[in-house]
């Protein structure tokens, strides 16, 4: 084998494994707050009536919820739901 390509397939090969200990995009995975969240919502609460609560879309709800995918919601409606759910006491 010639040497260029042996070369060529290491710088292949560290490229490739780089790559695979990388998280998507080059950012860390983002955490879901789905335990938070449910642990607010009542037994009987549905996604709809606590988005409407805490005055965020049912998708929106559902991002923050969910550790996949693209955050559909900004820093300071984060900041607001989870100092909201915080706030609220269990049984209320």
């Amino acid at each position: 084998m010639a040497r260029w390509r042996r070369d060529w397939l290491a710088r292949a090969i560290g490229m490739l494994e780089a790559a695979q200990s990388k998280p998507i995009g080059g950012k860390t995975p983002r955490q879901g707050y789905r335990e938070a969240v449910k642990a607010w919502m009542k037994a009987n609460e549905t996604v709809e009536e606590a988005a409407r609560r805490l005055g965020v879309s049912k998708s929106t709800l559902k991002s923050i919820m969910s550790a996949k995918g693209k955050a559909r919601y900004g820093a300071d409606t984060i900041e607001r739901v989870l100092s909201h759910i915080r706030a609220t006491p269990k049984s209320a």
